[in-house]
């Protein structure tokens, strides 16, 4: 179904495999992509078309008839075809454990380490920035599900992860987290959630200490036709009061799978065509960007350029078989509805293909 792309993944408590304990399943991405806005700055824009590329591995290791093990690593590049300045390695590894002590509870552990590396040949004549960065988290997420509330799963967690900024250190943080997420399902085809988080973040080399709380309401509906809607509110308090700021965020999800392919040697049947429609909408009560360099390197509020700024992404799918597809997205990124520095806005266009075995 389309919407487990949108599911977590370390959500590995599914029945397991009984066949055999081991899975594995790679995936090749490559695609062309225009760039409206290659240096993300507020004015002054330059435009390029990059070549992405994108190796995953995917594995689930089943060592008990209730415990998988699993992992996910990506190997992924930018190669731009004016300004290599901003050629780019990223890499990625996530590590989850699922143990299911019972059928009603669950323990899961998963650790991710994410490093990227931007091309430097160029820093010294053009003034570019490096966003090199190294990252690791580890969460825990126990899971419930009481035998008798069918319709409740209760998942408790709690996180550690360290973010290293190579540019700038005072932008570097370690930030500890707990959370409680509520997952109720309204029948067969429609589940509502709820969560909770309290975190903190210490910064180095500067004196700025931050509290986050956010909570979040959603509504989903699974099936050939996704669709879901969610609310968050997020209240930020720093120590350097230049750094507090509140947001709403409004995101929903249309997603529409047809023309359902043939099953073969007992292959789940999937959507041929694929229509996915993304949008998220910020409400902020501070710029998206604090500074920025000639270069318009953005120092963030937040870390992910989804949880600053407006973005609408439409996706295409059509799968010539159910190993090989091709796919379209347009994305748009801005920063409307926050008090303003200048307007910011990037449109991405990629075309590509992504094969499976």
């Amino acid at each position: 179904m389309a919407a487990a792309c949108f599911f977590p993944a370390w959500a590995l408590d599914a029945e397991v495999n009984k066949t055999s304990p081991f899975r594995l399943q790679h995936s090749v991405q490559t695609g062309l992509e225009y760039d409206s806005n290659v240096y993300r700055t507020f004015q002054a824009k330059r435009d390029d078309i990059l070549l992405r590329a994108l190796l995953k591995q995917k594995g689930t290791y089943a060592f008990h008839d209730r415990a998988q093990l699993g992992w996910i690593y990506q190997l992924g590049g930018k190669k731009y075809f004016e300004e290599s300045g901003q050629d780019t390695l990223i890499q990625s590894l996530e590590v989850p454990l699922m143990v299911n002590l019972t059928d009603v509870l669950g323990l899961g552990l998963t650790q991710d380490f994410k490093l990227q590396l931007e091309d430097g040949d160029v820093d010294a004549a053009a003034g570019d920035v490096n966003e090199d960065y190294l990252s690791y988290s580890v969460r825990f997420h126990p899971r419930l599900s009481p035998r008798e509330w069918t319709w409740l799963r209760i998942e408790p967690s709690g996180s550690f992860s360290y973010f290293d900024f190579s540019p700038a250190p005072n932008f570097s943080f370690m930030r500890q987290s707990l959370g409680l997420r509520l997952q109720y399902n309204l029948g067969s085809q429609v589940s509502a959630t709820t969560s909770y988080s309290y975190s903190l973040q210490q910064f180095y080399n500067t004196n700025r200490d931050d509290s986050d709380h956010l909570v979040s309401v959603g509504l989903a509906r699974l099936g050939d036709l996704y669709s879901s809607i969610s609310y968050a509110y997020e209240a930020n308090r720093s120590s350097l009061t230049g750094f507090s700021f509140d947001r709403h965020q409004i995101a929903t999800v249309l997603s529409y799978t047809f023309g359902q392919h043939g099953s073969t040697q007992g292959e789940a049947q999937e959507g041929r065509y694929g229509i996915h429609l993304l949008g998220t909408l910020q409400l902020r009560s501070l710029p998206a960007v604090y500074n920025f360099d000639a270069e318009g390197q953005r120092f963030l509020l937040t870390g992910a350029e989804d949880e600053n700024f407006n973005s609408l992404v439409l996706k295409l799918t059509y799968h010539l078989r159910h190993y090989l597809a091709f796919e379209g997205k347009i994305t748009r990124y801005s920063n409307e509805f926050s008090k303003l520095q200048g307007g910011f806005a990037r449109v991405m266009a990629y075309l590509g293909v992504r094969g499976s075995f």
